[in-house]
């Protein structure tokens, strides 16, 4: 009688705490699924918020404005299309950029044909584009059509940067 006794007072126990573990742990499951679910248009619609942004940063010149979208990255690559010429880490892109806003005027930028990616576990995404700008040039007007656009981005601390930038010019025919 007192082993069936002690027996129970210690298995009682030990099945309620067996019940309480694998209930937390199907809590604990339940709200990883629910964290999972992400609202992937929201998302699409941030980095499209970066397109307008660099927009922005053409039209008023704002070198401050577009270091906020690309990320400050010593490997941070962007290949640009102007000069066939590839840029490692946030600097020199920097540098490239203050030589084209000393040289532009007027820039007007849009882009077209956008399809934005953005991965499931959304904090990366994946754009391309069209650009197309018209701007003065030493006094002349100059347009470009159909830059390929083409950028890696990462979600950090709530915001998209890009990581990776590439414009390209298609071949004149």
């Amino acid at each position: 009688m007192k082993n069936s006794l002690l027996q129970s007072i210690i298995i009682i126990p030990l099945i309620f705490l067996l019940c309480f573990t694998v209930s937390c742990q199907q809590q604990g499951e339940k709200a990883r699924e629910e964290a999972a679910i992400v609202d992937i248009e929201a998302e699409k619609a941030k980095v499209q918020s970066v397109l307008n942004q660099y927009v922005k940063a053409w039209e008023i010149e704002d070198i401050e404005l577009l270091s906020k979208i690309f990320s400050q990255d010593d490997d941070m690559v962007t290949f640009d299309g102007n000069i066939a010429k590839r840029f490692v880490g946030w600097e020199a892109w920097k540098e490239r950029l203050q030589e084209h806003f000393e040289s532009y005027e007027n820039v007007d930028i849009s882009f077209r044909d956008q399809i934005i990616k953005v991965h499931a576990a959304s904090n990366v995404a994946w754009l391309s584009c069209i650009l197309d700008a018209n701007f003065l040039l030493q006094g002349q007007q100059g347009s470009l059509k159909g830059l390929r656009v083409t950028w890696v981005l990462e979600k950090r601390n709530g915001n998209w940067v890009i990581v990776q930038a590439h414009f390209s010019l298609p071949k004149a025919e």
